[in-house]
């Protein structure tokens, strides 16, 4: 069983757009899975990661990832 992370939600502000995630220890990720209804800038969510292929994203922001699980995050 993987481990929950837990970061902030972040709408990228500049190229075509899209989303990030911060986690709490400080990592830029750029889930390629985010659902829709997490796409909400400030939105704070707990997550696990499934092993995901080296790559480079459109944004270039942060690592890519693939998010196995996603929560609205509790408090």
């Amino acid at each position: 069983m993987s481990k929950f992370l837990s970061g902030k939600v972040v709408q990228l502000p500049f190229g075509p757009g899209g989303w990030g995630i911060i986690s709490d220890d400080g990592r830029k990720l750029e889930p390629v899975n985010l659902p829709p209804d997490f796409e909400k800038h400030g939105l704070m969510i707990r997550f696990t990661l499934e092993p995901h292929p080296p790559s480079v994203s459109v944004n270039m922001w942060g690592e890519p990832v693939k998010l196995a699980e996603c929560a609205v995050a509790d408090g």
